[in-house]
């Protein structure tokens, strides 16, 4: 015992040996054996790390030169996926290629996550279709780039498996086979045969299933291949005989009550063509039989059985679709209940009793339900009160620009008009009081969920904005009161009655607009509303803060915006006495003027003046030579020293001082910026504008 447990021991031992240690930082692309260059690993890194990102699953490739013979890549693969850790521990979503390069074994491990998406026989199919033909034509990068695309779209749900390079073998035998289709349809009319029952469905679906694995084996022996050829040098004798025997059990044990006229309606085709084959065989070789005519006797009728099979399969196919699109639910809202139950049971009439193995009388039905689905309209009649019913399901939308009072009572009035009209929606026509009536709401909802009533209300809306007017309170003396008067327009225009008609709605908004325009007339405004606007205005012209106004008058001018600034707005929400208005129309004055003509106010600071003329009289020239072309700089002097000599022909009056300051404070204005251009050709060299 002892002995056996040391040998398991020893065994792990060794397999935990040969396990690579997990590189760091950890890679996608392990490449042990240097078959890739660097960019083909660069590219294919970047693309799997791509992949991580998008969707967290890890998918790695580790590629060998060789393992230990008595190690299965199977046990290797599952101790190096476990020891490195791919994949996350929340999702298990990790996936693991390993190539052995000297014995060519290649396995797909995947994570708990992922088998479901990756079964082994997916991997298999992946192994074969996408690495193993690369592999052979040492395309390695190719071949890892083909299953890393393959892995992501499955993954995605977009994959699309390549054809099987031996399907077109179906058409050779296509031509052989339709010849006999018409003498299996004939047995199977004459018995009865229900497809529907469980049964015999699944007996006829064990059959085929059967004879398409024989197929199989046979195309392997047809390909030269060795284990098909010696599975079918032992069996195909016997392969009538099994299938034979297969349908007979399987119709037994699933027939009703083992009854056995049921179990011989499926039999009886099988039958039916072995026996007209073994005829064909003897009359054609004069009772001398050959094995080899036996055997492609015998692969002849499974080719029938399988094009009947890939029939059914379409016939399953079509009655998926069919059973689906019964399953969903037909919007019958709009029509009349007997109207929909008719055409329904029209389409379904009979379709219970077509063979899946004529899927085209299958897919007529389903065109025929398809259409009752997707055009109902075609097909239907409409109840009488469709487009009440039209107007319920867009009312939540329609509605949306309503106060939520208006809109629930909206809601009520439409349940009520349903409620009244549904003994009436199943009729071909409304009583003549009952249609009036129900054109009459038409008419009502039509108008209120109309264009023009929508703006209209919005413009109702906004007259009153709380927003809006909680602003311009803030103008008014008595604001309280101005949102009081607002209180009393919103609960007048909340009233049922303004959704009653346009009319009634547009009397309100005139009423209310007429109001609002004699509050603005007879409520006193705020005492610092027109002031403050004026001290902003002188602040943002920095009027105190020009040196070349008279400094004495600066700070005058200062200290009076601090005094009336700090007045009117104590004041300003309560009546002024006649001396405070008195200031207030002499202040507005004032600053007006001031914003007019502040030189004539403040006066000019002429010792500044002077000194900043004497100083540009004296300007360094040179200091512009390299930025600007040397014309402009020349002619900006000239235009400098004419301006000068104004000044001082004007004997330094401030104003001619005032007049230079503003218009010659600096020469840029008048200096043109060298331009650089560079050309290129054989040779690289720079023209300037300057030269």
């Amino acid at each position: 015992m002892r002995f056996f447990i040391f040998l398991l021991l020893l065994t792990v031992y060794n397999l935990s040996a040969q396990i690579p240690s997990r590189p760091e930082p950890a890679k996608y692309i392990n490449d042990y054996v240097d078959i890739l260059t660097t960019g083909e690993e660069r590219d294919l890194e970047q693309k799997l790390y791509q992949n991580f990102k998008a969707s967290s699953n890890q998918v790695v490739f580790v590629l060998l030169d060789a393992i230990s013979y008595d190690i299965t890549i199977e046990a290797f693969s599952q101790e190096l996926f476990e020891k490195w850790g791919i994949g996350s521990k929340e999702n298990n979503n990790g996936i693991l290629i390993v190539v052995v390069m000297q014995s060519r074994q290649i396995r797909i491990q995947t994570g708990y996550g992922m088998e479901a998406l990756v079964p082994d026989i997916l991997a298999a199919q992946l192994i074969a279709q996408h690495l193993t033909p690369n592999f052979r034509e040492y395309e390695y990068a190719k071949g890892i780039d083909a299953l890393t695309t393959a892995l992501i779209q499955i993954t995605e749900g977009t994959y699309a498996p390549l054809p099987d390079p031996n399907s077109n073998r179906w058409y050779l035998y296509l031509i052989i086979s339709f010849a006999s289709i018409f003498l299996i349809l004939v047995p199977f009319k004459a018995l009865e045969i229900n497809l529907r029952a469980p049964a015999e469905l699944f007996a006829v679906l064990f059959v085929l299933t059967v004879g398409g694995g024989f197929i199989n084996f046979a195309i392997l022996a047809d390909d030269g291949v060795g284990l098909g050829r010696i599975i079918l040098n032992n069996f195909y004798w016997y392969l009538y005989a099994v299938l034979g025997l297969v349908s007979l059990v399987i119709c037994i044990r699933y027939s009703r009550l083992y009854r056995f006229k049921y179990s011989i309606r499926l039999l009886f085709p099988l039958l039916f063509f072995g026996a007209l084959f073994w005829g064909l065989i003897l009359v054609k070789t004069g009772g001398n039989i050959s094995l080899d005519f036996i055997f492609w006797t015998i692969h002849l009728v499974i080719w029938v059985l399988c094009f009947i099979s890939k029939e059914q399969e379409r016939g399953f196919i079509i009655d998926d679709k069919y059973r689906s699109i019964l399953s969903e639910k037909l919007v019958t809202t709009f029509y009349k209940k007997a109207s929909v139950e008719s055409k329904v049971n029209e389409v379904k009439q009979g379709y219970d009793g077509i063979p899946f193995f004529l899927p085209d009388f299958l897919q007529k039905k389903l065109n025929q339900l398809k259409d009752l689905f997707n055009n109902p309209d075609k097909h239907f009649e409409s109840r009488l009160d469709y487009k009440l019913i039209e107007i319920e399901g867009g009312l939540q939308q329609e509605t949306s620009f309503l106060a939520a009072k208006h809109r629930l009572s909206l809601e009520n009035r439409l349940a009520t008009a349903l409620k009244n009209y549904e003994p009436y929606a199943e009729d071909e026509a409304f009583p003549v009081k009952v249609g009036v009536e129900y054109q009459e709401d038409l008419d009502y909802f039509d108008e209120i969920l109309g264009t023009k009533y929508k703006n209209l209300y919005e413009a109702a809306v906004v007259q009153i904005d709380l927003s809006t007017w909680e602003q311009e309170s803030l103008e008014y003396q008595r604001p309280e009161e101005i949102l009081k008067l607002r209180s009393e327009w919103r609960l007048e225009f909340i009233q049922d009655k303004t959704i009653e008609s346009y009319k009634e709605l547009e009397l309100l908004l005139v009423k209310q607009k007429a109001e609002i325009i004699k509050l603005r007339k007879t409520y006193a405004k705020r005492n610092d509303i027109i002031i403050a606007p004026l001290i902003e205005k002188v602040r943002a012209a920095y009027l105190p803060n020009l040196e070349y106004y008279d400094e004495a008058a600066r700070l005058a001018l200062e200290k009076l915006l601090v005094e009336d600034t700090s007045f009117f707005t104590k004041y300003a929400s309560m009546p002024l006495d006649e001396d405070g208005q008195k200031r207030l129309t002499q202040q507005i004055t004032y600053y007006k003027t001031l914003l007019e003509d502040p030189k004539a106010i403040l006066g000019l600071n002429v010792e500044f003046l002077k000194a900043q003329f004497e100083e540009s009289i004296n300007w360094d020239w040179t200091q512009y030579v390299g930025l600007y072309t040397s014309d402009s700089i020349e002619n900006t002097k000239v235009i400098f020293s004419e301006a000068q000599q104004i000044v001082i022909t004007d004997n330094y009056s401030s104003e001619a001082l005032y007049n230079y300051y503003k218009n010659f404070r600096t020469p840029a204005p008048f200096l043109k910026s060298i331009v650089t251009k560079t050309y290129k050709s054989s040779s690289s060299y720079t023209i300037s504008d300057d030269s």
